[in-house]
């Protein structure tokens, strides 16, 4: 069984932060728990091994699983720190997933805080983990904010290309997904392709960006 632990004891520096393994929720208090795919649950999956994460939704206040839409979170929204620092209400759930034919690239500007940020990018033959968040609207309301939807830093679509399976097979249908459309937020380019950020890390990514320097910083 995987550790409990506080959701700020996971880094959010260097971009994008820690994550734990596998599939987990936030509870009320601010606790990481691990989520595993459970058959024997009306829901498929279990917190802690034992619950049912539609019981301990419940129990919770919350909305079910069939309540929720998923949203592919693939930078920084995939730490449990940040999602707290981001002030979404909890509990949040977040099942692990593999992207494939699709990856998280590092953007051509930085955000306020210096940071270069991730946007997703079609990259056929390609392959990565990231986790999909389970969103009630309250959530996707404070992410909106967050990722700048409504001044069109980022869009928040249906993904149309790659697939998203999740950690115990099922494979999820157009999930959401925030994506860069500001120029800042578009893919840092090297030589005319966009930059893996599970290639190379947030510092190398500040260098490319720098000498590519083509696209001014951003909010």
């Amino acid at each position: 069984m995987r550790e409990v632990r506080r959701a700020t004891d996971y880094l959010i520096d260097p971009y994008p932060g820690e994550r734990p393994a596998g599939s987990w929720v936030v509870d009320p208090a601010g606790w990481c728990r691990p989520v595993t795919p459970h058959g024997g649950t009306p829901s498929g999956w279990a917190v802690d091994g034992a619950e049912c994460v539609d019981a301990w939704l419940t129990r919770h206040g919350a909305a079910p699983l069939a309540g929720r839409v998923p949203l592919v979170s693939y930078g920084a929204n995939a730490c449990p720190a940040k999602v707290l620092a981001n002030g979404t209400p909890l509990p949040v759930v977040s099942l692990a997933c593999v992207l494939e034919d699709l990856g998280s690239v590092w953007c051509a500007g930085t955000t306020r805080a210096g940071r270069t940020p991730s946007t997703l990018a079609p990259l056929p033959g390609h392959r990565e983990t990231a986790v999909v968040t389970m969103a009630v609207p309250a959530q996707l309301a404070v992410l909106d904010a967050v990722e700048g939807r409504h001044v069109g830093v980022y869009a928040l679509e249906p993904l149309r290309t790659g697939t998203v399976t999740l950690e115990d097979g099922a494979r999820v249908e157009r999930p959401l997904a925030y994506v860069g459309v500001r120029p800042d937020r578009r893919p840092l380019l090297v030589d005319g392709s966009p930059v893996l950020r599970t290639a190379v890390d947030h510092a190398t990514a500040a260098s490319l960006r720098r000498r590519a320097g083509t696209v001014p910083d951003g909010g």
